[in-house]
């Protein structure tokens, strides 16, 4: 991928790629935990057919970016996506602005919408593999999880857990976040009830194009979770005059690696951005 590397916070020395940065409608994407620059297979493609529509695409470095998430929150990094979206409005005329966020990038988005400087120029967002962490960890080592959720409940919210709970260094507070119910990162669980859904759909205001792309053969997602009634209950959640267009791709895994899926992906976003 070819690009534009840019600071965009001078006191952090935060940097982000947009690639294709002379095309007019911006599109900013929030990858998830672990991730970094050029993190997702389908970005390749994604940078392309959003050039098709005159849309740029640009890759922000956060404070929760490759292995800093335990060490963040949703909230510290709300501050940066605001710091960016402050500089690329400063420095060059934007038609469009639009959000994709994948896996944990779609709980940003949600939080983002909620909390942000910014919201009223979003106009569309995109949520792919959105998935519940609480019910992934208590799905892939339920002892574990009760076990540092114990311990983490009686730190301080900054103190680090021992470094066996996970591959990234991290705080009680952000593990509190990401596994119990309710936890600030908790927001695609299937427990969920429909209150406590619509508030934390509630920053996406009438008029937002919504697009929800969730993977039929996610690895994250437990066997348990029924995908097709997630996606009623998050539609059915969002505000009047919100637009959601949510589609569930056939036997595709959490980052979309087959050709097949990373092109259905596209065709979806590019429905999405055309009405935005």
């Amino acid at each position: 991928m070819e690009g534009k590397l840019f600071t965009y916070d001078s006191e952090s020395r935060y940097v982000a790629f947009e690639s294709n940065s002379s095309l007019p409608n911006k599109t900013i994407f929030i990858p998830g935990l672990t991730d970094g620059l050029n993190a997702l297979p389908y970005l390749p493609l994604l940078t392309q057919q959003l050039a098709s529509i005159g849309y740029s695409l640009i890759q922000p470095i956060l404070p929760s970016s490759y292995l800093q998430y335990g060490i963040s929150s949703l909230s510290n990094d709300c501050k940066y996506i605001d710091k960016l979206i402050k500089h690329v409005l400063d420095t060059s005329s934007v038609g469009t602005l639009v959000l994709i966020g994948h896996s944990t990038g779609c709980q940003q988005i949600l939080y983002y919408m909620k909390h942000g400087e910014y919201t009223e120029r979003i106009s569309a967002v995109v949520l792919q593999g959105a998935v519940s962490d609480r019910e992934f960890f208590m799905w892939d080592n339920s002892d574990q999880t009760t076990k540092y959720v114990h311990l983490a409940k009686s730190l301080n919210v900054h103190d680090l857990l021992p470094r066996d709970v996970d591959i990234a260094p991290m705080t009680a507070g952000r593990y509190l976040s990401l596994a119990t119910r309710l936890g600030l990162d908790d927001m695609f669980s299937s427990d969920l009830t429909d209150a406590e859904l619509i508030n934390i759909f509630s920053g996406l205001g009438a008029g937002v194009n919504v697009g929800i792309c969730f993977s039929g053969a996610d690895e994250y997602v437990p066997p348990s979770v029924d995908p097709k009634m997630l996606l009623q209950r998050w539609t059915k959640s969002t505000k009047e005059g919100v637009n959601v267009a949510a589609v569930i791709i056939p036997d595709a895994d959490h980052e979309l690696s087959t050709q097949e899926a990373q092109e259905a992906f596209c065709k979806h976003v590019l429905q999405i951005l055309t009405e935005a």
